[in-house]
């Protein structure tokens, strides 16, 4: 075969895989309430109340000792309506669609994708100022414009600001401003890295909202790193019953954690403050290196 029939054979496949990814979440996002119920219908009841929990934040059907388990386990926060989630898994859908539709149409994709579910979760807060940021992020490189964080960061926080003064004060609003620092800022990583260096920028936040750390927290979420934005991305493509596995494996975790009383160590904004200062050190750090490298 010639190289001209193998470069088309190949550009009509991007250009399959864009099409069908395209029918498949239109089809699925369009009717909510069918997708509850083949959740319901198709899953066992915990695995089927987390998965819709994670995908719209439907967490009424939880019961109280499931939610003491989730508190004592320190994983709550896994188990809502996550902005952050959302993020990582615009980041994953555009890099691992880039390798095989091209980046232009990955980011077309991740961008429909992505305010398709704004709407479908009905316009919550967390999950537009995900939309936002993530929207500026790519745009800039789908327009061919230089991205700069400093630029990016202030504009986001001045739009969420002159909306809604109050916004500043609130915990979502951090934890999705340094999701997305952590997102953006993860540049050559891999999956499991760049999990973990979000992570780094959200776990003070998570922290300084209940004014201490919990030392079962920090291991239960070490194990389940990942775990949560793979449910939600099968979760998000309609392929729910791939995650019962995951979904299971997140519930040992909370079984086996959730009845130990919850441990934890006092934590203040100083501390909060010499943690992201670390952190920004070590970014100017490998930016300045990367910098140099690329001038040899």
């Amino acid at each position: 075969m010639s190289q001209s029939k193998i470069k088309w054979s190949f550009e009509i496949f991007r250009w399959s895989v864009w099409l069908v990814m395209l029918v498949v979440v239109f089809g699925w996002l369009a009717n909510k309430q069918r997708m509850e119920m083949l959740i319901d219908q198709s899953m066992p009841r915990i695995e089927a109340i987390t998965m819709k929990a994670m995908l719209w934040g439907e967490s009424r059907d939880f019961q109280k000792e499931e939610w003491l388990k989730l508190k004592n386990s320190g994983v709550i926060h896994l188990l809502v309506i996550s902005g952050t989630n959302v993020m990582i898994l615009m980041n994953i859908l555009v890099e691992t669609g880039s390798w095989i539709m091209g980046r232009k149409k990955a980011i077309v994709l991740g961008l429909i994708i992505l305010w398709e579910y704004v709407v479908m979760v009905g316009w919550q807060i967390p999950m537009v100022r995900a939309g936002l940021m993530m929207s500026w992020f790519y745009l800039a490189q789908l327009w061919g414009r230089k991205f700069e964080v400093k630029r990016a960061l202030a504009l986001t926080i001045g739009m969420m600001v002159l909306v809604e003064k109050k916004v500043a004060f609130e915990t979502s609003f951090w934890l999705s401003l340094v999701a997305y620092i952590g997102v953006i800022t993860a540049n050559n990583l891999n999956i499991f890295f760049k999990l973990v260096w979000i992570n780094l920028w959200i776990w003070p936040i998570l922290a300084i909202n209940y004014s201490q750390i919990s030392l079962v927290g920090l291991i239960t979420n070490t194990l389940l790193m990942g775990v949560s934005e793979i449910i939600v991305g099968l979760g998000f493509l309609g392929w729910w019953w791939l995650a019962i596995p995951m979904i299971r494996y997140l519930w040992v975790i909370i079984d086996w954690w959730g009845i130990v009383p919850m441990l934890t160590v006092k934590i203040n904004y100083l501390i909060i403050g010499g943690w992201y200062l670390c952190l920004i050190y070590w970014l100017n750090k490998r930016n300045e290196k990367n910098h140099l490298d690329n001038r040899v």
